[in-house]
Order: structure tokens, then sequence, then C-alpha cells
């Protein structure tokens, strides 16, 4: 049972059964609330835009005397951006706790150091599976199919630029979530057709702002300065909810519902893997050959790459 009373685990996509007694199970059951939590947000966004399609203001120019309407964004809920911290980290946890079971799975047993890694370079990738005097790899304890399982994922053996994977979209939001600031949302905005104008008594339109992106405080509408007893100034739009910075991550769109939706569906397909190769493979009881050490040289390189990273942070 999840966390809400509701049944998880059964059959995943590939036909691998992970029931309450699985190893993979309380992954699973933390996956599958990630996932709830991603489509009651998104539907909380969906239900709020649709009430709340932004505000029109109406100021008089000083220098003309026309009447000047202008466009607000709807203003988004800061919680949005905690729950998507919250998804993030839900995600990010199941794969380093599915290394965990991994090692254990291998004849191996987990330490401080075991985790899943995501690296955009195949040396940092490679330190992973090594021990040195000060440092041991996220991946020691493993075995090799259960390394190549983790390779498969990684943005350095993606074939193109490892910033713009999926994967590394999630380490970078995680980061973001644990150690800079709450995850900001930005409203964007366009007007979707021509502006609604109607005056009493009737007045002519001196301008109105073309489809296309609206800024917030946008002037959408003028009319002739003049005493109007009623006027209606209406404005088609539609809203879209963006990520207000995602640092040096280069995602192909900031919009949080493609996002959410790709990272789910990444992580679902690593923990479906692993149950795979859980099944394909038999627990081990004896320990895993012992791991190769770092060089001077590694070791160096390794601390470098570390003392970048928290200065990045």
């Amino acid at each position: 049972m999840s966390a809400t009373g509701q049944p998880v685990g059964g059959s995943t996509p590939l036909g691998v059964e992970i029931d309450d007694k699985h190893p993979l199970f309380p992954v699973l059951v933390r996956f599958e609330r990630a996932r709830q939590q991603k489509d009651e947000l998104l539907d909380a966004v969906t239900a709020a835009l649709r009430l709340n399609k932004g505000s029109m203001t109406r100021e008089s120019d000083p220098k003309t005397g026309e009447h000047v309407w202008r466009f607000h964004r709807p203003k988004l809920e800061v919680l949005w951006g905690v729950i998507i911290g919250e998804i993030v980290h839900d995600l990010r946890s199941c794969l380093d706790h599915l290394v965990c079971i991994l090692v254990e799975h291998d004849g191996g047993v987990p330490g401080r150091h075991t985790g899943f890694p995501i690296c955009t370079k195949k040396r940092e990738f490679r330190s992973h599976l090594a021990r040195g005097r000060r440092w041991t790899g996220k991946l020691v304890g493993l075995r090799p199919a259960s390394i190549a399982l983790i390779a498969k994922h990684q943005p350095c053996h993606s074939g193109q630029d490892g910033h713009t994977v999926p994967i590394y979209l999630l380490e970078v939001l995680w980061n973001i979530d644990k150690h800079r600031t709450v995850h900001l949302l930005v409203a964007e905005t366009e007007l979707v057709g021509p502006i609604s104008f109607k005056a009493t008594p009737p007045a002519t339109k001196i301008w109105t702002v073309a489809p296309g992106p609206l800024k917030d405080g946008a002037e959408v509408c003028r009319i002739p300065g003049g005493t109007y007893a009623d006027v209606e100034v209406k404005a088609n739009t539609g809203t879209d909810v963006l990520l207000d910075k995602t640092w040096d991550a280069r995602p192909n769109t900031r919009n949080i519902g493609p996002i959410l939706h790709t990272l789910v569906i990444v992580v679902e397909r690593i923990v479906v893997s692993a149950a795979r190769l859980m099944h394909e493979h038999p627990a081990q009881t004896s320990p895993p050959p012992p791991p190769p050490r770092f060089t001077w040289y590694e070791w160096a390189t390794r601390w470098v790459i570390d003392t970048v990273q928290r200065l990045k942070r």
C-alpha cells in the first residue's frame, strides 16, 4: 500500500512482478508518491489558471489624456515551487535507494558513499567504480551487470550534450532545491486572439496589441480621452507555468508540465530496468570482486572535480 492508502506494485511494463516483499517495493512506493504529487500539482495549476487568466487595469495617459488598459499576468503560488522540490527529491532519492538495493543484491555492503551518480564526463563516471585513499566511488560493491545498467542512463553515455539530457536536469533541480532556493515559477502569457472592445457611448479604438506574448503590465488597448459610462475590454489569453531558471541545465522547455512528465518517465524506466535485472540475475551471497584503487593522478582529478562542484553550489 502507498502512503495514501492506494495499492501499488504489480506487474511493471516489462512484465516483472513487484509486490510488497520485493526489495524494490519501497522504491516503487516512493516513485508512486512522486507521480501522484505530479498529477495533483498539474491539476491544481490547470484549475487555478482556468479561474484566473490575468487581470486588466485602467489608467489615464497624462500626456495625451487617452485611456490605457494594461494586462497583468496571474500570480502563482509559491507552494507550487515547494511541491516541485518534493517531487524532484522523491525521484532523485529513488535512484540512490535503487543503487543501495542493487549493491545488496550483488552481495556487497552499501555505505555512506553508495548512490546513483549522474555524470556528464566519462572520466567522472569511471571514478565512481574505484576506491582511493580518501574517496570511495558511489558504485563500489556492484557487479558488472548492475554497473552497465547505471552506465546506460548516464548523460556522458547519451551520445549528445550531457547538459541537455533529462536525468541531468533532475540532478540540477535537486541541487537547486537543496542548496539554493525554492523553485521559482513564472507565468508566460500569450494573447491568442484580438482584443474584444466595447464602450458606452461608442468610442473608436486608437490601438490594440496584436496577438502574441504578453509581458506583465503590457499595454493592450488605448482609446480617446473622454467620459464613458461603461467600457469593456477583454483579452483571450493562454498561460504556461515555467521554471524561472535552471542554472547550468539547458532543457528543451521550461514548462513544468513536460519537464515533470519527462522526469517521471526517466526514473520509471530505470526502476523497471533494475527490476528486470534482479529478476534475471539471482541475488549473490558472496561479495563482488574488490574495486580498483585510484592512482595519485586520479585522486587529484577527483578532488578538483569535487571542489569545483562545491564552489558552483
